[in-house]
């Protein structure tokens, strides 16, 4: 691989990369507002005798109750949280390999 195919990769790993954090942070503030409003999230609530809770802090009070809310509402809650799951870490992971590929680039410059 030339110098020039390679800083033309690199050029558009980090595009592609920025536009993914921002992805990643906008989907992690859709979910804390979300998890907000709904007063909790489906990973750390739970399904019982066919009823479905969030757990969370309540808005309007302060206090960490369980509130129930329908299976589908319960579901997206739940992918929500797993998607922040598999985003956050890649994120970082992109974070340390965007910086070692800059930092590459400024040695070969």
């Amino acid at each position: 691989m030339s110098d020039l195919q390679r800083q033309r990769l690199v050029r558009w790993l980090m595009r592609e990369y920025q536009i993914f954090a921002v992805i990643t942070v906008v989907n992690f503030l859709i979910f804390v507002a979300v998890a907000w409003y709904l007063g909790g999230d489906a990973v750390n609530g739970k399904m019982e005798r066919g009823r479905y809770y969030l757990f969370g802090v309540r808005g309007e009070n302060g206090w960490k109750v369980y509130t129930e809310v329908s299976e589908p509402v319960f579901t997206y809650s739940k992918w929500h949280a797993y998607s922040i799951f598999l985003t956050w870490p890649l994120l970082m992971a992109g974070g340390i390999v965007s910086h070692l590929l800059k930092k590459r680039s400024h040695a070969h410059a």
